[in-house]
């Protein structure tokens, strides 16, 4: 019997051999997600799955401006806070906060104090950025594995903790 790491480990997809096994279940792979970095070159796998979210809000900070529970962070310098509705109920990692990050508008933007039960916080100083603009937390463009190393954590933990609040949209 083989799980996704068994089944990586006693075969080679990418070239077609067989695993030397006579009952699997994969699941971390069924996510396109490799279960470990010294098994990647086993099969071309893709991400299956995407955490996104848009802004919805954007605030001024001045210098020393404290942000989220706590006021563990402190603004840097003048710039802007764009909050995004989705937190930890919803299975963003509380670890996250003040040390993660997502991709905006497709560019990095550091998670800006402590992930709440519905809402993150970024700082994103003097770039661009608008309510309703795409906030993409794991996934396309942000492998799940940073994401997880980033808050301690497993990828499949991320993966199976996103709550029934987060609507799903299936693309074929």
């Amino acid at each position: 019997m083989a799980n996704s790491a068994g089944l990586l480990a006693t075969s080679d997809l990418a070239s077609g051999l067989p695993a030397q096994v006579n009952a699997v279940r994969p699941g971390l792979m069924l996510y396109g997600v490799h279960p470990a970095a010294h098994l990647r070159d086993r099969a071309a796998l893709a991400p299956a799955m995407t955490l996104r979210t848009r802004v919805s809000n954007v605030r001024h900070v001045r210098p020393g401006d404290a942000v989220g529970y706590g006021g563990t962070f402190r603004a840097p310098g003048r710039g802007r806070i764009a909050t995004l509705p989705i937190g930890y109920a919803d299975g963003v990692p509380w670890s996250l906060g003040d040390r993660g990050s997502v991709l905006l508008r497709g560019r990095p933007a550091p998670i800006a104090g402590r992930i709440s039960m519905d809402l993150v916080t970024l700082f994103v100083g003097d770039e661009p950025v608008e309510i309703g603009d795409p906030v993409v937390l794991f996934g396309e463009g942000l492998p799940v594995e940073e994401v997880a190393e980033t808050a301690g954590t497993i990828s499949y933990e991320l993966l199976v903790g996103i709550s029934g609040r987060v609507p799903r949209v299936v693309r074929a």
